[in-house]
């Protein structure tokens, strides 16, 4: 059995690994999809997303972070009702 700081230890170092990797490799190959004739990844669509994350960015995150918790408690009611 893992002790469970090993656990918390080694599954933190692969999270932020596996973003440092994602980000890289969106870095590199990101722009190149983007200039290639590849028919579900069209310029414009980046174009209208980059202008709503400039405009509701601050609050798209807050709004996800709140639906989250939201969703965590209604899962904890039913079993506190009890």
């Amino acid at each position: 059995m893992l002790h469970p700081l090993w656990l918390f230890v080694l599954l933190s170092v692969a999270a932020i690994v596996g973003d440092t990797v994602n980000y890289w490799i969106g870095a590199a190959i990101g722009p190149r999809a983007f200039s290639g004739n590849v028919r579900f990844l069209k310029k414009e669509h980046l174009e209208r997303t980059h202008r709503f994350y400039e405009k509701y960015g601050g609050l798209t995150i807050i709004l996800a972070a709140s639906c989250r918790l939201s969703a965590r408690l209604r899962r904890s009611w039913p079993a506190s009702a009890r």
